[in-house]
């Protein structure tokens, strides 16, 4: 115990991941919980998140949509971006921005305070209570549209249970060929 206390510092706390270190202080935290018998290396790599969120300053939300409105097909999607871009996000809602991991340059997702790199999806969401967030839109670039993307969102989802998050417009979810239903942290609304 006490060499542990000597390596962790006076106050007895694990030490700060510094700058530049590429957050490898806390894998070798993560590593040194690791439970007897097991492989460090498939601990690691399952703590790995398979999305990347942030919080898109609002500024920058109408900018993105007009920008993915502009490489969308003619057709329901393009209008649907169209619209988006008028929308004013009301207090009470935040917009995150959603990015599977392997799109960040680090190959690392999590919870993000500055963006690692361009959204692949917004997730326009408002909380209505301590056990409930209601999904109001999704918007996914048409560029990044796949499986890689839905599954990003679906384990973001899943990852804020028990929380419940409930989709308001099931058309959007078909529009980007999101499916979130099976065995994600989402249902559809039946009127909140």
């Amino acid at each position: 115990f006490g060499s542990a206390r000597r390596a962790a510092g006076k106050s007895g706390r694990a030490p700060r991941a510094q700058p530049g270190d590429g957050g490898r202080r806390g894998q070798r935290c993560l590593a040194r919980a690791a439970q007897p018998g097991a492989d460090v290396g498939q601990q690691l790599q399952a703590a790995k998140a398979n999305f990347a969120i942030w919080t898109p300053k609002k500024a920058e939300v109408s900018a993105l949509l007009a920008s993915w409105a502009e490489v969308a097909e003619p057709g329901d999607m393009k209008d649907f971006f169209a619209a988006m871009c008028k929308l004013e996000v009301p207090k009470g809602w935040l917009v995150w921005a959603v990015s599977e991991s392997a799109h960040v340059p680090s190959g690392v997702g999590g919870f993000y305070i500055v963006p690692p790199c361009e959204p692949q999806a917004l997730v326009f969401m408002e909380a209505i209570d301590s056990t409930t967030n209601c999904i109001q839109h999704f918007a996914v670039d048409p560029r990044a549209l796949g499986p890689g993307v839905r599954s990003a969102i679906q384990d973001w989802l899943e990852s804020m249970k028990p929380k419940r998050s409930a989709v308001q417009y099931p058309a959007e979810l078909v529009l980007f060929g999101m499916d979130l239903n099976v065995g994600g942290g989402a249902q559809v609304s039946r009127g909140l």
